[in-house]
């Protein structure tokens, strides 16, 4: 069962990905800079699939008791999901600053919407939490170990990379962007700060997919 949960999860994420690689397609906005980036939507993806075969092999796998094991996949699952959910709502709310590489456009603005308002690339951030997931799931440390040692530094890589070319385009809104907003990881009272009784973020999210 937690693996379905899994690749329901995995699929709404490269589900989101692939209608914005088509949406980019379509939208053919001026681009004033572009930097290719070996950190980029194939790469990740290798990422996810060499750990979930980890995972799968049993390779660094604990042994728990049935009930000790049962609870720890049902953690699992829920952050992979609150993963998911943010994921793809950074997506959506991003719009059409969206791109597989780093890109600015001439028009560029600096998006402060949740959940932008948690941190500075929820799309990253949310891709961590997702990894740990997968390692929770798993009840696998292994799994954690690589997404944070290997996957959290290719993030901070890429999101730095990112924020230079936002810095030397719009220095003063994003220097202040910065100042009032963690990078990758939220802070626990913007968490607590927004409503997280049942459903919360599935209505969030379904709010923001329904207001096309």
């Amino acid at each position: 069962w937690e693996y379905v949960i899994l690749y329901l999860n995995a699929v709404a994420i490269l589900s989101s990905v692939i209608t914005r690689f088509f949406d980019k397609i379509e939208e053919n906005e001026r681009v004033e800079r572009r930097e290719k980036n070996l950190v980029a939507t194939l790469s990740m993806t290798l990422f996810f699939f060499a750990i979930y075969y980890l995972g799968w092999f049993r390779v660094g796998r604990l042994s728990l008791s049935f009930p000790a094991e049962t609870a720890v996949k049902v953690a699992g699952c829920v952050l992979i999901t609150f993963a998911s959910v943010v994921n793809i709502a950074a997506r959506r709310t991003l719009g059409r600053f969206w791109s597989n590489h780093i890109e600015v456009l001439e028009d560029h603005e600096i998006i402060r919407d949740w959940p932008y308002s948690w941190m500075r690339h929820p799309m990253y951030g949310s891709l961590i939490f997702f990894g740990v997931g997968m390692g929770i799931l798993a009840v696998n440390p292994a799994v954690m170990l690589a997404t944070l040692i290997i996957f959290l530094p290719a993030m901070y890589y890429r999101a730095r990379r990112e924020e230079r070319n936002l810095l030397d385009k719009l220095p003063e809104a994003y220097r202040s962007f910065q100042e009032q907003t963690p990078m990758l990881l939220p802070r626990l009272r913007e968490i607590y700060a927004r409503p997280v009784r049942g459903g919360f973020f599935l209505m969030q999210l379904w709010g923001m997919l329904s207001h096309q």
